[in-house]
């Protein structure tokens, strides 16, 4: 800790000499350049999803001018607050700020950016609530060339880093992360590491191009980090290419020592199955169902507690399959999705393309009638 803080006073020593040394008319006329244009107050390029609430808050150095928000060419605001409620996507674009110096009449602006993605191509993880030390949540959706995510997790600002995790294999080690927290100025930083063979290592990449940070902050207890992420990197031999499906890895409340040094996380959870981030789910939500799996008419199955089962479904016609959806007593128990992979598990359940259904360890809650829907891609 103390080398960051023996910078900081060094810098702010460099600065302070260097203000001595200006002329008074060479700072004159800083002042008057700068204070002829409004700013935007926080962050003026924002990511944020349909239904959520947005503020902009534009500012300028004198009380005297008069600030106006426009969009479209539009007059929506005659304060230097921008709220926008509950928002929808045709809200999206450049918000500009304009102030007018009612002496001269002159006008000066400044832009904010508003970009809402489309909710049917965005992902989510969730994990407990906000206000719980366990909370995380994450977000991530396709765009150009890129992936954008947006996490946010318990952290306490300067203190904690939060971050998300990519591997092929489901195993920790030797994984791709990329972690960022928010520090005491304010400011906010992204890192592209890698875990080693132990989990406790957390080596940074030597290469850090590919990814960019949009947003950070850290309110209530809560950081909250957006960045893009290119999809074809290879610039470090442990990156993941997000264009593969990848096992996710949400990693939160590690501990930032340095810029250079943080110590692992406290919480780690990992996805059930392999996630394709470059694909929109709404391209998978429109597959058609071309064939139902359908269970021999009034066929029993009976097991004893804790053991293993088959249910006896019969399967024909499937040539591949994208989505199977298991029910029991009407009731849906899961929708599996198959892209890497042709099985899927989902807590003692089993399944597979083919019809193929197992319950491992049953229990007397298993007991009832069960129902299978195969749904082929179009």
């Amino acid at each position: 800790m103390g080398g960051p803080a023996i910078v900081l006073l060094i810098f702010s020593a460099s600065l302070a000499a260097a203000a001595t040394t200006k002329s008074p008319e060479l700072k004159k006329d800083k002042i008057d350049t700068e204070t002829s244009r409004p700013y935007i107050v926080g962050q003026s390029r924002l990511y944020e999803h349909v239904g959520f609430d947005v503020t902009f808050e534009c500012a300028h150095a004198s009380d005297a001018v008069k600030l106006t928000w426009w969009f479209d060419g539009e007059l929506i605001a005659t304060s230097g607050t921008l709220a926008l409620k509950n928002i929808t996507r045709d809200q999206a674009g450049t918000y500009t700020c304009r102030a007018v110096d009612p002496a001269s009449r002159r006008s000066y602006s400044t832009a904010a950016s508003l970009r809402i993605p489309d909710p049917q191509c965005v992902s989510h993880f969730i994990h407990a609530e906000p206000g719980n030390e366990r909370y995380y949540r994450a977000r991530w959706w396709p765009e150009s060339n890129d992936v954008v995510f947006d996490i946010e997790a318990a952290a306490v600002a300067a203190k904690h880093w939060i971050g998300v995790g990519f591997s092929r294999n489901g195993s920790l080690p030797f994984s791709d992360l990329i972690v960022g927290w928010v520090e005491r100025q304010g400011r906010f930083r992204i890192q592209d590491r890698h875990v080693g063979a132990l989990e406790s290592q957390l080596v940074l990449d030597t290469n850090q191009t590919g990814l960019s940070l949009i947003y950070g902050r850290t309110v209530g207890g809560v950081t909250r980090l957006q960045f893009r992420r290119r999809a074809d990197l290879r610039d470090d031999t442990h990156d993941a290419v997000l264009n593969d499906c990848h096992f996710f890895f949400y990693l939160w409340r590690g501990t930032v020592l340095s810029v250079a040094k943080i110590r692992p996380h406290r919480h780690a959870l990992r996805s059930e199955k392999r996630i394709c981030p470059r694909r929109c789910p709404a391209a998978r939500n429109e597959t058609q169902v071309r064939q139902l799996a359908i269970s021999r008419p009034f066929v029993q199955t009976s097991a004893s507690v804790n053991e293993s089962v088959s249910l006896p479904f019969l399967v024909s016609g499937i040539d591949g399959c994208a989505r199977l959806t298991l029910k029991r007593n009407e009731i849906e128990l899961f929708t599996a999705t198959f892209e890497a992979e042709k099985t899927f598990r989902s807590d003692r359940f089993v399944v597979s393309c083919t019809g193929s259904v197992s319950i491992e360890e049953t229990a007397c809650s298993d007991s009832g009638t069960y129902s299978l829907e195969i749904g082929r891609a179009v």
